[in-house]
Parts: C-alpha cells; structure tokens; sequence
C-alpha cells in the first residue's frame, strides 16, 4: 500500500501537533488530572499554619499587619470562620481597608457547624471570581472540616485521603470531622438521587 506524499505530510504535521500539544499540557491523557495542584505549606507574613492548594490559602489567623502582604500578593478575598467577638480588632474593616472582600461565615463548636454553613463557603471556594482566597479561623481546625468537605465533593478524593489533607491542614477535633462526614454523605446522596432517572 503507497501513501500519498501529500497525505503523509498532513499526518506527520498532525502527528507533530498532537506531540506539541501533550507536551505543552494544553492535551492531556485520558485519566490524567486536570491540574498537577497538591497542598504546599507556605509561608505568609506571621501568619501559622499556612497551606496553599493553588490560589485558596488555609490558614490560622492572620495578624492585621499581615493583610497588607496578602492584599499586594493578589489575594482578593478573605473568608473568616471566626466569630467576631473571638478578634480584639475588626478584621472586616481591615480587610476591605487593604482592597480585599471579607466573607463572614463564623462557628465554632461542632453544634455550629451546620449545613447552612458547609454550602456558603463551599459555595465561596467554587467561585473562581473570588480567588486568590484566604479561608482561615484561629489555628486552621475549623478550616480542616470545611476543607475535608471540599475534597470529597469537588476535588474526588476518597474520604481516607481527604481527611490526610484536613489533618495537614489544621483539623483536630473529631466532632468537627464527624459534622464534614455527615455533611459529605448528605451531598452526596442528594446528587445521588438528581442523577437517577
């Protein structure tokens, strides 16, 4: 069988094109992970623990002179899981002060932590307008439990593994866990139930 020098051109400039194009990551193989993203520990001013799984940073509390450092490091917005009453200063204030949005979404306590609450921030991490974001509390042990819940729902994660994250992260109490797995299970028997026909 004889190929036609013109149509062997055109295969091998296509063949070379899907090479470019695998290599460049533009393509990428079936199976393959859209992202190569992984949490990272990072540092940010004062600010302990910090982690960075992308452009959402999990992090403890940040001090008030560190919002100028995240504010001119791009971060856009910053989502407190603090109540106010726990800041002897207005950390909204200060955040909008530097050019940043500020998303209250405030428990603590396992009884607090309710879906209402999962489903606002979850919501507020999905939204790539709001990103670079900062999602914190005092020592990243409440950000642990909402990050779990993120994992599982959007980022597939077997739980066993997103509660290696969670734990990385800042999550120590197992109430808090106990409320993400019930959260987890709940969305995902609700999805369950939308995808029957």
């Amino acid at each position: 069988m004889r190929f036609h020098p013109t149509k062997l051109a055109v295969a091998w400039a296509a063949i070379a094109i899907l090479i470019c194009l695998f290599s460049s990551g533009i393509v990428r193989a079936e199976g393959q992970s859209r992202d190569n993203v992984r949490l990272k520990e990072k540092k940010l001013g004062t600010t302990k623990p910090v982690h960075a799984f992308g452009d959402i940073y999990l992090t403890g509390q940040p001090a008030a002179e560190d919002l100028g450092a995240l504010s001119s490091a791009g971060v856009k917005t910053v989502i407190s899981l603090r109540h106010t009453k726990e800041l002897p200063w207005n950390e909204a204030k200060s955040v909008e002060m530097n050019g940043m949005r500020f998303i209250h979404a405030p428990f603590s306590g396992a009884d607090q932590l309710k879906s209402e609450v999962f489903e606002k921030v979850l919501n507020d991490l999905r939204n790539e307008r709001l990103r670079p974001v900062v999602l914190h509390c005092a020592v990243a042990n409440r950000v642990g439990a909402i990050w779990y819940a993120y994992r599982v729902l959007d980022g597939g994660l077997l739980p066993e593994e997103a509660l290696k994250e969670a734990q990385t992260v800042g999550l120590r109490t197992p109430a808090y866990l106990q409320r993400a797995q019930e959260y987890v299970e709940a969305a995902q028997r609700e999805r369950s139930a939308t995808q029957t026909p």
